[in-house]
């Protein structure tokens, strides 16, 4: 005696009932069937990253922030962070020059919970910004409050636009105790999801008094970034210096740079005055060496005028640039311009 299945009848029905539904709605089954992709089910799946095809560095502001990074800038209050960051989205959004740097033209997202409306608008009007054609200012003014980090929105926004994001400050954005690397991790992973969606983030951070701290937190905030930059004002000088103390992309480096925000609107890059100093030390010598050619090292720390300690380390310095040195008897070294081809009489 053939056996009935109880099931099949009931099985059958909702078979013919799926059948309908994705039938009536098609967009159903587009769901079902797309699978994440780039999943690594195995070793043999893992690509070889010496065969991949790397992307070349793009840079929105020429050796200072590559696109799709994370940047953190870090300053005491008053250091002028956010003019900085002002002056930054105005070259962005235009393609000009930022710290005589050229920019690419690039939509921005300014985030700001840190001033209010007037000071922003003012500030703008300083700098010459006259429209924010491609780019926006979202502050905390507006009835709805720009996002803190992990908002979907931010990450939409990053997938559409890929703008220059700047939030300031980091602090505002979101909830965690910054000292603590277990709390800002995901703060920072949320940074990071961004300039995966190809935004370029830029986070403006504070930075205590005390000499040496760069900036304020957990160690997790500069290890999850690529690029940390410190700014201190020298209220005497008139002068901040902007250093680069974390990259992944450049040696480290530092700028100095005189505002001009009554003027022009700039942060000029000028010299350091003492490397200006240094310099003018420099060329003190190098006179001396060209009126004298041949003069050992003893005779130059004794005339050039220079302090015995800081000459010694110029010559040391600028040797093959201003001048060059040969051996003579002794172990004594003799001084020449690059210029002139002397010969040094042995004495015996």
């Amino acid at each position: 005696m053939t056996q009935v299945d109880p099931f099949a009848e009931l099985e059958a029905r909702h078979i013919s009932q799926w059948k309908a539904l994705f039938t009536d709605e098609p967009e159903l089954l587009d769901a079902l069937q797309t699978q994440p992709k780039g999943i690594i089910r195995s070793w043999d799946e893992i690509p070889d990253l010496m065969t991949m095809a790397v992307p070349t560095i793009e840079w929105v502001v020429e050796g200072i922030l590559p696109r799709g990074s994370v940047t953190l800038i870090a300053g005491e209050p008053g250091s002028y962070k956010s003019w900085l960051a002002l002056s930054l989205l105005r070259a962005v959004a235009t393609g000009g020059r930022f710290l005589d740097r050229q920019c690419k033209s690039t939509g921005v997202l300014y985030l700001d919970r840190e001033n209010p409306q007037a000071v922003v608008r003012e500030r703008l009007s300083m700098l010459g910004v006259e429209s924010l054609s491609g780019s926006r200012i979202w502050g905390g003014w507006l009835p709805d409050a720009p996002p803190v980090i992990g908002d979907s929105r931010l990450l939409q926004i990053a997938r559409d636009h890929r703008p220059l994001t700047i939030f300031d400050s980091l602090i505002r954005f979101h909830g965690a105790d910054e000292n603590s690397a277990s709390e800002m991790a995901p703060v920072m992973e949320g940074l990071r999801q961004l300039a995966n969606a190809d935004a370029t983030v830029v986070a403006l951070h504070h930075k205590p008094k005390a000499e040496g701290s760069h900036y304020r937190g957990s160690s997790d905030i500069a290890g999850a970034v690529d690029t940390a930059f410190a700014v201190s004002r020298d209220r005497k000088a008139g002068l901040l210096t902007l250093e680069c103390f974390k990259s992944r992309f450049l040696e480290e480096f530092s700028i100095t740079l005189r505002p001009d925000l009554s003027g022009t609107g700039e942060f000029i890059v000028t010299e350091a005055p003492d490397a200006t100093a240094e310099r003018s030390d420099a060329e003190r010598i190098a006179q001396v060496i060209r009126a004298n050619p041949g003069r050992t090292q003893s005779e130059l720390l004794a005339s050039s005028g220079v302090a015995q300690g800081r000459a010694r380390a110029i010559l040391a310095r600028f040797d093959g640039q201003l001048w060059r040195v040969e051996p003579g008897v002794h172990n004594s070294k003799h001084f020449f311009p690059l210029e002139a081809q002397a010969t040094i009489e042995m004495d015996i």
